[in-house]
């Protein structure tokens, strides 16, 4: 029993980190590399409970210890243990993927027997025509473009009627 409530409180404390992560997530939908620790936290955790689980049942099958439930349950319920380690290791080969460093940016091409090459622009009045005009679309908007048409929220209170309200 002592080592049932020490599952209990393992798992109670990995589930508060996977809400954490949770909400981490939401913010930065990218992978974070301490999320591959937590799952691997998770697998070694999954593990040590299956393995519990098929001592377990091994032990009901032998009647060495009493139970509520029939050792075929048992069995059921260390076999689903397995279904959720196949799961999370899924998850974490999937995950050990996204999280590979990205290749280091190519490096600038080095021409030493042709120095006429060169990487900057070419045309440099098309690039100062660009700017100008830039420039003289900024001074004919001066003031900032106000929206046009901002629709109208619909919210439903309870079982009234929807109830518009305008963000202006």
């Amino acid at each position: 029993i002592s080592q049932a409530q020490i599952f209990s409180d393992t798992f109670d404390e990995l589930r508060c980190q996977a809400e954490d992560y949770e909400s981490i997530l939401e913010i930065t939908p990218r992978p974070i590399p301490s999320l591959l620790r937590f799952t691997e936290d998770i697998v070694k955790a999954g593990t040590d409970l299956r393995n519990f689980k098929a001592t377990a049942t091994q032990f009901l099958k032998e009647c060495k210890i009493l139970s509520i439930i029939p050792p075929l349950l048992a069995d059921h319920v260390r076999r689903e243990a397995d279904r959720f380690l196949q799961d999370i290791e899924r998850d974490l080969r999937v995950l050990k993927q996204e999280v590979k460093p990205s290749p280091p940016p190519c490096p600038k091409p080095f021409y030493p027997h042709a120095p006429c090459i060169s990487l900057e622009p070419t045309n440099l009045d098309e690039e100062k025509e660009n700017i100008t005009e830039v420039k003289k679309i900024e001074a004919d908007f001066s003031t900032s473009l106000q929206p046009l048409y901002r629709p109208k929220k619909n919210f439903l209170v309870g079982n009234s009627a929807p109830v518009k309200i305008n963000f202006n």
